[in-house]
């Protein structure tokens, strides 16, 4: 047996933050793209001589792609749980088990 409050109450929170994953994942898609413009807009010999620019600049996309790697996992696991409340509903609903 399920409670379909909870679930429906659930699956709102998750599209909630899936809303918020995919907001954040655009925001990040724009600073890489500027990244890569300064990279693009600088040769190497410039970097030659100015380093630690280039090394701040890879630390950047380093630690965007964590935050990248993070939101995937989570909208994985939110798409797995998602997944087994459905197939939950649909088994109880076979049954005719569920409480409103």
């Amino acid at each position: 047996m399920f409670d379909l409050t909870e679930i429906e109450a659930r699956i709102e929170q998750s599209e909630k933050t899936l809303i918020a994953i995919s907001d954040k994942i655009k925001d990040m898609r724009n600073d890489f793209n500027e990244i890569y413009s300064e990279l693009e807009n600088k040769d190497d010999t410039y970097f030659e001589e100015h380093s630690n620019e280039r090394n701040e600049l890879n630390e950047k996309i380093r630690k965007r792609m964590s935050v990248y790697d993070l939101l995937k996992e989570t909208a994985e696991t939110i798409r797995t749980q998602t997944k087994k409340d459905m197939q939950l509903v649909f088994e109880e609903l076979q049954k005719k088990h569920f409480y409103n």
